[in-house]
């Protein structure tokens, strides 16, 4: 709470929400300068069968939502 990130009662605050915000966007520009086509690519071709993994755990009921890390459903 110092940071003025969460209130008291644990919701983000607008200060939270910018911080995420900024750390997201800072971590996706770092990610994007370490990937070359050829990897998007062999990304692209994996991204399908990830998607049907991710669908047969959350089918089991192992991931609950809304979740704390923010994932959402695939």
């Amino acid at each position: 709470m110092t940071r003025g990130w969460v209130d008291p009662s644990g919701a983000i605050t607008p200060t939270g929400k910018a911080a995420r915000d900024q750390i997201e966007d800072t971590t996706d520009r770092v990610c994007a300068a370490g990937i070359d086509r050829e990897a998007t690519a062999r990304g692209i071709t994996v991204e399908e069968p990830l998607r049907a993994l991710a669908r047969s755990i959350v089918a089991t009921g192992a991931v609950a939502f809304p979740n704390p890390t923010g994932g959402q459903r695939p």
